[in-house]
Order: C-alpha cells, then sequence, then structure tokens
C-alpha cells in the first residue's frame, strides 16, 4: 500500500522537474519521450491513481539529474 507521504513526495518531485525544465537557465532538459512521461503520470496523480515501481523509478531517475 502506497503512504500519503509517498504521493506527496511525488508531487513535489514532478513539480519540482516541471519548473526546472521551464526556467529557462538549462536546469534539466527533458527529451519528448520524459517531457510526455511527466505530463502522463502527472495526470495519473491528479485522478487518484499510483504509481507503478517502474513509473516511481523512471520519475527518481529524472528527477536526480536536476543540477
Amino acid at each position: 500500500m502506497i503512504s500519503e507521504e509517498t504521493r506527496k513526495k511525488w508531487k513535489q518531485k514532478i513539480e519540482t522537474i516541471i519548473g526546472a525544465n521551464e526556467s529557462g537557465y538549462g536546469v534539466l532538459e527533458l527529451t519528448e519521450w520524459e517531457a510526455s512521461f511527466i505530463d502522463s503520470i502527472e495526470q495519473q496523480i491528479c485522478s487518484g491513481k499510483d504509481l507503478s515501481f517502474k513509473q516511481s523509478s523512471i520519475l527518481n531517475k529524472i528527477y536526480d539529474r536536476i543540477s
């Protein structure tokens, strides 16, 4: 079972990734696939669904690239 804390962390990571990508300072550049993936999982979370282990792992890998 997924905790509410984990869901909050997912949301925070998504918001941080989107902000870093849109900052215009080259903090993080997403590929088309990554941008589509982030949009997709953001919608999934907003509709009350949890991420799979694989989705969570990919989210973490993208998040870890923020410099």
